[in-house]
Formats: structure tokens, C-alpha cells, sequence
């Protein structure tokens, strides 16, 4: 059985929201809000290859190789904090490790669903700009 988009789509909301959920329970659960600072690297991540790693459609343009190199570079830092992040806390005794679980797995969680988000929609198949 083939599952359509709109069967992936909701699939795919409800990893984010369970990643989001562990990311949350792992500051109430242990009496700590530090955790949460991690979802601020998931958000803040994409936004360097929005800004300067698209690619130009403008044939005057010149090709711009060394800002998209940089934005995959910051954009790769802030993934890796999103990670190091609860497991710095958690060597320093900040949060508990239990805490710092919750939020890695949160985080792996929320990772490949916005992989697998930028893998679905970059296939031709649900491309429908190309035509214009």
C-alpha cells in the first residue's frame, strides 16, 4: 500500500510533535527549564541556508558557492549544539541525566523529521514549480 502525501504529512507532524513533546517533558518532568534552549537551536538551524545557501534561479547572477558552504557550516554547528547542548548539562550536573536523554532523543526525533520533510518535498514528484 502506497501512502499519499497527505497520509506523510501527517505522519511526519506527529514525529515533530512527539520530538517537541520529550524536548518539553524533559524540562517538566525533572524541575528544569534549561533543556528547552534546545529547541531554539532546532529552530535557529535552518536559517542560515534560507538566507544565503539557496540556490539563485538568476542567470545574471554569479553563483554565490562560498556563502552556501558557510550557511551548511553554521547551520551544521547548531545541529551539533542542539545535541552537545543537554549532554554538557548533564557532564556538569545541571540537569539530570535522565533529563538529558529525553532531550537527545527528542532532538534525534525532530532531526529526521525535518530530514525526511526537506527529502520529501526536493524530490520531482511533489515538485510542481518546475513547470513555470
Amino acid at each position: 500500500m502506497k501512502l499519499g502525501l497527505t497520509s506523510k504529512l501527517i505522519i511526519l507532524a506527529s514525529l515533530l510533535a512527539l520530538g517537541v513533546l520529550l524536548d518539553v517533558l524533559a524540562s517538566l518532568l525533572y524541575g528544569n527549564e534549561l533543556p528547552l534552549i534546545s529547541i531554539a537551536f532546532y529552530v535557529l538551524a535552518p536559517l542560515p541556508i534560507m538566507f544565503c545557501g539557496g540556490e539563485s534561479n538568476d542567470f545574471m547572477q554569479e553563483p554565490r558557492f562560498g556563502s552556501k558552504q558557510a550557511a551548511y557550516f553554521l547551520s551544521g554547528i547548531m545541529l551539533v549544539s542542539s545535541i552537545a547542548f543537554p549532554s554538557v548539562l548533564a557532564h556538569n550536573d545541571v540537569i539530570k541525566t535522565e533529563a538529558c536523554i529525553l532531550s537527545v532523543v527528542g532532538g534525534g526525533i525532530i532531526l529526521v523529521t525535518t530530514g525526511i520533510v526537506s527529502r520529501l518535498f526536493t524530490t520531482r514528484e511533489y515538485d510542481d514549480y518546475q513547470e513555470f
